[in-house]
């Protein structure tokens, strides 16, 4: 971390008024050089944390502006709006005096809120400041939004001295403007802060912008702007951020212009695999098979076009040892996160936890956490010798595995005490079976939900490159297809498991589903 003093004689106007001869310090906060990636919330975490942060101090006055540039491209905002300071000199930038006192307010436009932040000098013993602080937040619907945000801009305007910041302020009156339907001002606003941030000659803050444009704006206007930053991005020689044009390109397509952009979609999938084999990316490769996948069946299906939200797709590694087979969900875009959906070993909750054990007896049972949540799953060989048939066909030998998920009660204030976490509970909660066939995989498995409704899943055709015993056969190139279908036998999702590539010991599975029978994501025919 390095820190500077870059200018002391800046101006800065917020809403606590207009103040001179501003002392602005800028830290940097780089990422180590031996970071770990492998731990995507680790990974996320860091990159709010690292980056570019400036903070202004007015003499006689302290904090009055904050700015943070974090290396996740968001931006992080602090005005001050009132203080009350007494007995400071005239060069302290920090007065600490006993009582006093600084409110602050920030704007989260993913959250829609705005947060005010309240600062006191509480105690000093023996030359050690005790600071107290208090914050609270309030919802702004959009038209509030717009208004805090030009008032915003007009500070900003007026001080000049960060004009990074105003195309970020820029871009969200954009976003707002078109949410509330105003056209000719959302294309305005974001047609000013391309302009500044070309000025600025700074292209990863013009990737920002255009990679950053809500879907709330036209299909057609997202799509395009997409293309441009990937221009940019290729331009940059920075394949991750190619990556993510490509995937946004993909999801935007499938989900918002359905049946008459699918090939588009198909396009950009095909052009976002060379990019992560060149990243070294095997779950990204998965993905962007699995992006293929779903594509060209929405294309195939009559009925593709009606597809709820586009469908969806994700990667996933499995190992197979001479102990367990295991299921690892490595990313995915698009699940009916509160009901369960493909992949057919995903249960959301149910993933990572061995599937099978070797050497398969019946009555052998094991147990472990459920990812994501504290409830426990439990599992157990129930028969090893069942016939089981469906229509890709009867299969002799089976092996089924039970297993019964119950999640922990929900404490008051905890982050899983929230609507969606209790009324998908009935849904997320209780038992499964699961039959896997000699030499084919995975065959047929049935959810009984807490809430008494039933789903059923069964294997409708499948591919093998080799043949061979395995209870899960791994070759390249096999794939299999599923039905999932409620008690009423109602068609819900189709599925498709393709295996694309192996590294070292795993095998990265390109999954996809969609459903054109479930038309919410509120109650439905389950």
């Amino acid at each position: 971390m390095t820190r500077t003093i870059e200018a002391d004689d800046d101006t800065v106007f917020v809403p606590a008024g207009r103040f001179g001869n501003c002392l602005r310090v800028v830290t940097v906060a780089k990422e180590p050089a031996d970071a770990d990636f492998s731990d995507d919330v680790k990974t996320y975490v860091r990159r709010i944390l690292c980056g570019t942060r400036t903070m202004w101090f007015a003499p006689g006055v302290g904090l009055v502006k904050y700015i943070h540039y974090s290396d996740r491209s968001s931006v992080y905002s602090i005005q001050l709006t009132k203080y009350e300071v007494r007995d400071a000199e005239e060069k302290d930038y920090f007065p600490l005096s006993v009582g006093n006192q600084w409110k602050y307010e920030r704007y989260e436009e993913g959250a829609h809120i705005r947060v005010t932040e309240g600062y006191r000098v509480a105690a000093n013993e023996d030359d050690r400041f005790y600071i107290s602080c208090a914050m609270y937040s309030e919802f702004l619907d959009d038209a509030a939004q717009r208004d805090y945000l030009r008032t915003y801009l007009e500070y900003e305007e007026a001080s000049d001295n960060e004009p990074r910041v105003r195309t970020w302020a820029l871009a969200n009156l954009g976003t707002v403007h078109a949410r509330l339907g105003e056209m000719e001002a959302a294309l305005e606003a974001y047609q000013q802060a391309d302009e500044l941030a070309a000025k600025l000659g700074d292209a990863r803050l013009q990737f920002d912008l255009l990679y950053g444009t809500d879907w709330s704006n036209p299909a057609e206007f997202v799509l395009e702007r997409y293309e441009q930053a990937l221009k940019i991005a290729e331009e940059m020689g920075d394949l991750e951020r190619q990556i993510l044009c490509l995937g946004m390109t993909f999801d935007c397509a499938l989900r918002y212009q359905r049946g008459r952009w699918y090939n588009k979609a198909l396009d950009a999938a095909k052009r976002e695999g060379p990019v992560a084999v060149k990243l070294g990316d095997h779950s990204r490769v998965a993905a962007a098979e699995a992006e293929m996948d779903l594509a060209r069946a929405l294309i195939a299906d009559p009925e593709g076009e009606h597809a709820l939200n586009g469908g969806n797709r994700s990667a996933s590694s499995v190992g197979v040892s001479d102990n367990e087979i295991t299921c690892s969900g490595l990313t995915g875009v698009g699940h009916l996160y509160d009901r369960p959906s493909p992949p057919i070993w995903n249960y959301r909750f149910w993933l990572d936890a061995p599937l099978l054990k070797f050497p398969v007896r019946v009555s052998e049972a094991w147990s472990s956490l459920s990812r994501g949540t504290d409830g426990m799953v439990e599992r157990i060989i129930e028969a090893d010798d069942e016939t089981v048939s469906v229509p890709a066909g009867r299969f002799d030998g089976a092996v089924r595995v039970k297993s019964a998920l119950q999640l922990p009660t929900a404490d008051e204030g905890s982050p899983q005490a929230n609507e969606v976490y209790n009324s998908s509970r009935g849904f997320r909660e209780g038992e499964r079976w699961m039959w896997f066939a000699p030499g084919i995989g995975i065959v047929k498995a049935e959810y009984h939900h807490a809430n008494g409704k039933r789903t059923i899943i069964e294997l409708s055709s499948y591919h093998l490159v080799e043949p061979g015993d395995s209870y899960f056969p791994l070759a390249i190139g096999n794939r299999w297809h599923y039905e999932w279908r409620s008690e009423d036998g109602d068609l819900l999702f189709k599925e498709q498991e393709r295996v694309v590539l192996k590294h070292e010991s795993k095998f990265y599975l390109a999954c996809s589903g969609y459903t054109t029978n479930i038309k919410e994501y509120g109650e439905h025919k389950y």
